[in-house]
């Protein structure tokens, strides 16, 4: 079952991220400090598990170079959790312990009951401009969620936020003071 809509909308730009880094899920819900992200199983699998406090990063699919920074807060419900329940639990009486409770599922039913969801929280924004990535502590925009994808970093994107040296002072660091 490895594909899923996921794959199939995305489209890479010239963005590192987008050809390099594991798709993870899609933007469910997302505010000036928060988002709620959908994620697949096979996809958290894919991208070798996604731990609290990891970073995300989401974008739109194709277009414009910058992206959302996210850390991962915590495992969230999706609407559709309390019927999830409810399937589960049916699932598992049917099987009586005999066997495992999805052996008791339709295969769609098994992908219905793969997606979970997080909680993150937005860092800010990774504009790019003129060649290079600048820092915004906050989202400038309120972004449509139907557009947003999640990627789990690569090497490349991780070492870019974790190196970058936001300076919103416009004192040059190499006139450092020296004792006397």
């Amino acid at each position: 079952m490895g594909e899923n809509i996921i794959d199939t909308l995305v489209d890479s730009a010239a963005n590192p991220f987008r050809e390099q880094s594991p798709k993870v899920g899609a933007v469910y819900t997302l505010d000036y400090s928060r988002a709620l992200v959908a994620i697949y199983d096979f996809d958290r699998e894919k991208a070798g598990g996604l731990p609290k406090g990891a970073f995300l990063v989401a974008a739109q699919p194709k277009g414009d170079e910058g992206f959302i920074l996210l850390r991962i807060l915590k495992e969230a419900r999706l609407p559709n959790a309390a019927a999830n329940d409810q399937t589960r639990q049916q699932a598992v009486e049917t099987t009586a312990n005999e066997r495992p409770w999805p052996d008791a599922l339709d295969e769609w039913m098994k992908n219905q009951l793969s997606i979970h969801g997080i909680e993150c929280r937005i860092l800010g924004t990774f504009i790019y401009e003129n060649g290079a990535y600048r820092f915004a502590e906050d989202i400038d925009n309120y972004y449509a969620v139907n557009n947003l994808l999640v990627w789990k970093p690569d090497n490349e994107t991780l070492n870019l936020i974790v190196n970058y040296q936001h300076r919103s002072n416009p004192i040059s660091l190499s006139k450092a003071r020296k004792r006397v």
